[in-house]
């Protein structure tokens, strides 16, 4: 499971970085702050993984599921108001 895992937490870890350490337009921080803050969120949700019960599995993923859509969507509204602010 770590072999699926720790990449993917790795990679949330380097957006969280990096938009903490990227000077922003003005109209784009709301939806960055939005980001991190997700991201933030998923990186913890998947440190309770190990531990976790069988029988819960099915739960998590489903919450998984749904994590990642709405960081995807946060991610689609960050790169829309990027694209904004600097046409």
């Amino acid at each position: 499971m770590a072999a699926v895992i720790n990449p993917y937490v790795l990679s949330l870890q380097r957006y969280e970085t990096t938009l903490a350490g990227t000077p922003l337009p003005t109209g784009t921080r709301t939806a960055a702050a939005g980001v991190r803050t997700l991201v933030s969120q998923d990186v913890q949700f998947l440190g309770t993984l190990k531990g976790l019960a069988p029988l819960r599995l099915g739960t998590y993923l489903e919450q998984f599921g749904k994590n990642a859509t709405q960081l995807q969507a946060a991610l689609s509204r960050l790169e829309g108001d990027l694209h904004t602010a600097t046409s």
